[in-house]
């Protein structure tokens, strides 16, 4: 501390003058980039997890009254399930294609991941058993899927 002040005492008064102005310039830049701005970044980062929790939420809605209003396991034709089931969960098929007796093949251009493995899970629940799946990312958050399906 006595460096600091043997420092200040050196200075002439203009030259405290300056560096008191300079000191006082400096110091909202400091707070912008040292407060302000990683508060801000953290309230953005904030507010998407939260449109992401928000859309998980509603996903998990459908699911579960899909489920809650599906009928029971393994009844009817696979293709008409696969169909109703992509829609409960809020999607759209690009294809789906009939796959042996008792089998279809479907394609989703765009999903979030949670909500396809959530459609999945309620496939099987239905007892209809995802044999194949292949999955790969597309240019935004969303993934491209491509899965076949038989009646269990």
């Amino acid at each position: 501390m006595s460096a600091l002040a043997a420092f200040w005492q050196a200075r002439s008064v203009r030259e405290q003058q300056l560096l008191g102005l300079m000191a006082l310039l400096a110091l909202p830049i400091l707070i912008w980039l040292l407060v302000l701005r990683p508060l801000g970044e953290a309230r953005a980062d904030a507010a998407r997890r939260l449109a992401a929790a928000t859309a998980d939420i509603a996903a998990l809605g459908t699911a579960k009254a899909m489920l809650e209003t599906a009928p029971a396991a393994g009844v009817g034709p696979v293709m008409p399930r696969v169909q109703a089931a992509v829609s409960a969960a809020g999607l759209s098929l690009s294809s789906l294609d009939a796959s042996g007796p008792n089998g279809v093949t479907a394609r989703i251009a765009a999903a979030r991941a949670p909500v396809l493995l959530r459609l999945i899970a309620a496939l099987e629940a239905d007892g209809i058993s995802v044999t194949s799946l292949s999955v790969s990312r597309n240019q935004d958050t969303s993934v491209n899927a491509q899965f076949t399906a038989t009646a269990a």
